[in-house]
């Protein structure tokens, strides 16, 4: 639902079923790529791109939520406390181990 909306704003209104499948054929294609080079990563470099795909996640979740916050209460302490919270967890997983 997401993607849909987004493949809308951006490319307007036409042949929503003729984008979608697109997007549906190059998810194989991604995780076939994915598994390829994968397989051939070691590691700092595999350490590096599993580092990378982590903090792309925690960024597009993130963002989400900031979204979410500023639309409902736009107040920065929503913000600070979002960013402090992940540092707290960041900080005990490292302590933890």
């Amino acid at each position: 639902m997401s993607v849909a909306t987004t493949v809308r704003r951006a490319l307007g209104d036409g042949p929503m079923l003729a984008r979608m499948s697109d997007v549906a054929a190059g998810l194989p294609a991604g995780a076939v790529a994915g598994a390829f080079l994968g397989g051939t990563l070691t590691g700092p470099l595999y350490t590096g791109v599993l580092a990378f795909a982590a903090v792309s996640l925690l960024f597009l979740a993130l963002e989400e939520l900031l979204r979410e916050a500023h639309r409902r209460d736009g107040r920065p302490w929503v913000t600070g406390t979002l960013f402090l919270g992940l540092l707290v967890f960041l900080l005990v997983e490292q302590l933890i181990r």
